[in-house]
């Protein structure tokens, strides 16, 4: 951990903040990376069509007073003066987000439940920073075939993935969308699960989601998903 004494993302700016060093980032091509739920106190929505990452206010709980100002969590350490059973609430949905998906949370991973073709729901983590979907290949037994991929290597802030197998077409169903996926890279992600506390079945990558508009409410998990297909790219 180190500190800085600022941070400037776009018009915002926060003072005193600590940072996690990432000693991997230089293999990736970046400087550093930038989590959204380090937005956990705002309502955050990628419009990726449009390349924009948007904050607003999250909808008042009914329970709490209005708050003058928010902060930036770049630590990831959740520490506090209280228990997390103190410190727990119910899921509060707004009037407005009736109509929003309730997902899971394992520190800064989103868990959507997901359906792949016909099979019973399966956990899945939505990854914007992951340059393909994958599966397990446990998940991708149940609703179709998998071989070995020796032409494709992988690899990622965690090492290199070995024993890389590939599942042919595989749909994916979550947030109220369904998009389906050729060729999706299949491993064992046992070391996610584990970290995780539940079993997942694989990752929503980047090219799953560039077509979408996701809104993140971080603060009671929930998840809105827009497709428009007047923007963005989309695959053929």
């Amino acid at each position: 951990m180190t500190h800085v004494d600022d941070i400037k993302i776009g018009s915002m700016e926060f003072k005193n903040c600590m940072v996690r060093v990432l000693e991997r980032s230089g293999a990736m091509g970046v400087d550093g990376l930038i989590g959204t739920d380090v937005f956990r106190d705002y309502l955050v929505t990628l419009y990726i069509p449009g390349r924009e990452l948007r904050i607003g206010p999250l909808p008042k709980r009914p329970d709490e007073p209005a708050r003058d100002s928010t902060s930036l969590d770049t630590s990831a350490d959740e520490v506090a003066a209280v228990s997390w059973a103190e410190r727990a609430k119910d899921r509060y949905v707004a009037p407005e987000m009736k109509g929003w998906t309730p997902v899971f949370r394992s520190g800064h991973f989103l868990i959507f439940p997901t359906v792949l073709g016909s099979a019973p729901a399966k956990l899945f983590v939505m990854d914007t920073g992951s340059a393909v979907s994958t599966i397990t290949p446990e998940a991708a037994r149940e609703v179709t075939w998998i071989a070995n991929d020796f032409n494709t290597t992988m690899s990622g802030v965690s090492g290199e993935v070995h024993n890389l197998l590939v599942a042919d077409k595989v749909s994916l169903a979550f947030g109220g969308i369904r998009q389906s996926s050729e060729g999706m890279q299949a491993f064992d992600n046992a070391a996610l699960s584990r970290s995780s506390g539940v079993a997942i079945s694989g990752l929503i990558g980047f090219p799953t989601l560039r077509e979408l508009v996701i809104s993140i409410d971080y603060r009671d998990n929930l998840v809105h998903v827009v497709y428009d297909p007047k923007k963005g790219f989309h695959a053929r």
